[in-house]
């Protein structure tokens, strides 16, 4: 009988001792798959993380620029809209000077009849610089006006080695009448000249924008003023 339950015995602590073999490797089983999932959830949210600190910024970055090349143009287009309007203003004060001197001059002569539509000026040229007569160069546009060009520091036109910029002026002038009014058709009334400039571009992805400067040029000289001594 005491062999019999030694036998039991032995057989009972084998089961167990099996049995403890095979839950323990389960459990380290699971532990290990478990460790392993919850390594890669904290590599994805790492990586997530590393993603969001990087394009933020980069982000920025990229819309600051694109913001500072706008801004940087808006300011270049407003200047080209007054150089416009003082190359006209040149010419009506070299119309003066040379009345002033005695050869008698209409004060908005090269003025009109050219941009009685729409002009184009080129402050780099001059009509005839040799000759003393150093008004900018008015050109009625045919069509459309052209593009500017630019050496990267000045903007003209027809300039040798010069490139297209994205910028065009546009030029027009009209007689202001005694009501107000500025018809596209010339009257008698010349006392008053109103110049229009509109300088238009694009900037990368932003849509066309202008700069629009207008002013009025009087004709305040009397045509017989004599020579300066």
């Amino acid at each position: 009988m005491m062999k019999k339950l030694s036998v039991i015995s032995y057989q009972l602590l084998v089961k167990a001792r099996t049995l403890r073999r095979f839950f323990t490797s389960n459990y380290q089983l699971a532990t290990s798959n478990c460790s392993t999932g919850f390594t890669l959830v904290e590599t994805l949210a790492a990586i997530t993380l590393i993603m969001v600190a990087i394009v933020a910024p980069m982000a920025l970055t990229v819309q600051s620029l694109s913001v500072a090349y706008y801004a940087r143009d808006q300011i270049t287009a407003s200047n080209l809209a007054q150089e416009g309007i003082e190359a006209i203003r040149a010419v009506r004060d070299g119309n003066v000077l040379a009345t002033a001197e005695g050869n008698t001059t209409p004060l908005f002569q090269n003025i009109f009849p050219q941009c009685s539509g729409t002009c184009y000026v080129d402050a780099t040229k001059f009509n005839n610089a040799s000759a003393g007569d150093l008004n900018p160069v008015i050109t009625a546009c045919s069509g459309a006006c052209p593009p500017l060009q630019t050496n990267g520091q000045l903007y003209g036109y027809n300039n040798s080695g010069w490139t297209n910029s994205n910028f065009t002026r546009t030029i027009s002038a009209c007689y202001v009448q005694t009501d107000g009014t500025c018809p596209a058709i010339v009257s008698t009334v010349t006392d008053e000249v109103r110049l229009t400039v509109v300088v238009s571009w694009q900037t990368a992805a932003y849509k066309t924008q202008s700069v629009t400067l207008s002013e009025n040029l009087f004709n305040w000289v009397s045509p017989g003023s004599g020579k300066v001594s």
